[in-house]
């Protein structure tokens, strides 16, 4: 759990000016976090005196960053005036691109959702039809929320694989027909004229958790997205892990099957193979043409090529063999996988979410049962796994947050 946030008062190299942002950036985020929050409290939270704490909430006053809620009662039961961030001193956007949905949401400085639009589409469309529905979506989310343009932070724009931050061109969209080195931060600044930010995902449905969701009381915590692909998530210290070449978390690509299928990226026996949104879709679609009877052809009227993962779930609940097989073998990989985590990271918390995640007890109950075979006894003990939630729009919510992380919250 968070515990209270102590910050040095060694002054790094002698720049007085580092200390005071540092000490401006960690009241911030524990308003964010925990607020709305008086002086005192502050000053218990953060380790700094009560002269320092005024000098700061006098600062994010003047910024109108920070408003008074008046006088409220505290622990001790006193009344005291506290704060809270400004929720309407700026607004971001986040886009989405998944493999069969574009989702843009508008949010506040707290993280509240105004606007939200979501466009689904069959897998395939071409990449320039995806980008005339992103920026069409961007513009009506700006035109109907009625906010001063003035007020956007930026934009933060999500999807699997791999990017260039440098460069701003995402390099490959995972399981997104034709989504391959599009300059997508150049497009959307001529577009919009913002600052446009890029995340996989898989992170930005951490970041989401972590801000908003389960994970909002941890330090440290995994992410595990299970939709059309599998992606991870990883939050170390409060921050978001990417990796080198920003490419963390490629968990759906563990080997987990010899001489299993063939993966999207080439590889054989990769994890998405056999627990991926996608591959089970195959896998079903392969047992009913071999003869396998099942309710989930009654669920598409017999059209075994409309057969999605949600429709597999569904014909779970409804005690279809084929489904419970299909999902229970999939937990169970993805629980040997998750087990693999926990020995390197030993997280305080992992949270399962994407579309899969919906299965419920027929994914949730194999993944705990093969985490608690593989995984140290030592290490499992530290360990709360759970559901995601923060609901569908978690991706774009996590991207949007980006730019106020960067914005506001980094200073």
């Amino acid at each position: 759990m968070v515990k209270n946030m102590t910050i040095s008062t060694e002054v790094y190299g002698k720049d007085l000016n580092y200390l005071k942002r540092m000490n401006r950036v960690a009241i911030l985020n524990i308003l964010r976090s925990m607020g709305p929050l008086s002086k005192t409290q502050l000053a218990q939270m953060s380790n700094l005196n009560n002269n320092t704490i005024l000098n700061i909430i006098d600062y994010f006053i003047k910024k109108d960053i920070v408003v008074s809620v008046g006088l409220r009662r505290t622990d001790a039961g006193r009344k005291k005036i506290h704060f809270r961030i400004n929720e309407n001193f700026g607004y971001s956007i986040g886009i989405d691109l998944g493999a069969s949905h574009i989702s843009v949401i508008i949010i506040n400085l707290e993280g509240k959702i105004i606007l939200e639009k979501t466009y689904n589409y069959r897998f395939g469309l071409n990449s320039s039809i995806l980008l005339e529905k992103i920026i069409s979506l961007t513009q009506n989310i700006i035109s109907q929320s009625e906010i001063d343009e003035n007020k956007i932070l930026g934009i933060g724009f999500s999807a699997p694989g791999f990017f260039d931050n440098r460069s701003g061109i995402w390099k490959q969209a995972v399981n997104i027909n034709e989504w391959k080195s599009i300059p997508i931060r150049k497009i959307l600044q001529n577009q919009f004229t913002k600052d446009i930010y890029l995340q996989d995902s898989s992170r930005s449905m951490a970041l989401s958790e972590f801000w908003y969701g389960k994970g909002k009381k941890y330090n440290n915590l995994i992410f595990i997205d299970i939709g059309d692909g599998i992606g991870m998530g990883i939050i170390i210290n409060q921050a978001l892990y990417e990796g080198y070449g920003q490419k963390s978390g490629e968990i759906g690509h563990l080997s987990v099957e010899e001489n299993g299928r063939r993966c999207n990226c080439n590889k054989y026996g990769c994890l998405e193979t056999v627990a991926s949104g996608k591959s089970i879709v195959n896998i079903v679609q392969e047992k009913i043409r071999s003869g396998y009877k099942s309710k989930i052809l009654d669920l598409v009227n017999n059209h075994i090529d409309a057969i999605t993962p949600i429709d597999i779930v569904e014909a779970a609940g409804l005690n279809d063999n084929l489904a419970i097989e299909v999902l229970q073998n999939a937990g169970n990989k993805i629980g040997k996988a998750i087990s693999h985590v926990i020995n390197l990271f030993n997280p305080e918390l992992i949270v399962i979410g994407g579309q899969l995640s919906q299965a419920g007890k027929y994914l949730i109950d194999p993944i705990h049962k093969a985490v608690n075979q593989y995984s140290l006894s030592e290490l499992l003990q530290d360990v709360t796994i759970t559901l995601s939630s923060t609901g569908p729009l978690s991706a774009a919510r996590g991207a949007a947050t980006i730019t106020i992380n960067d914005k506001i919250f980094s200073l």
